[in-house]
């Protein structure tokens, strides 16, 4: 069973860098490239037949994307900081869980064998 929670948490871990390696990747972009998305958004393949299902799509997408813009301006060089200190953290929590995961089944185990009775004399 412990190899089993470890196992799971060395999973998890791994997931847990993954997310955080791309979300870094993504705050360090240039913030140029998210404008010159916003600037051909009607270039965009499908934009026509979007346009008949929900009007006035364009104009939306391209606040989301300035907004986006503005926000990875202003994390500037912090955002990296900001990903990898959360990847510290919530490392630090999945290490605790697999941890007292092991001190719990350690615990029911020995609460579940019975106690073996002393010789007599």
């Amino acid at each position: 069973m412990h190899i089993i929670i470890w196992l799971v948490a060395l999973f998890v871990l791994g997931c847990w860098t993954l997310l955080a390696w791309a979300t870094a990747w993504v705050l360090g972009l240039d913030p140029s490239v998210i404008g010159s998305f916003a600037n051909r958004i009607g270039e965009m393949p499908g934009a026509a037949w979007l346009d008949l299902w929900m009007p006035g799509w364009q104009p939306l997408a391209v606040a989301t994307l300035e907004m986006t813009r503005d926000l990875f301006s202003a994390l500037g060089s912090i955002g990296s900081w900001l990903v990898w200190a959360a990847w510290g953290l919530g490392t630090l929590v999945i290490v605790a869980c697999a941890a007292l995961g092991s001190v719990a089944v350690g615990l029911i185990r020995r609460a579940a064998t019975p106690a073996v009775p002393s010789p007599a004399r």
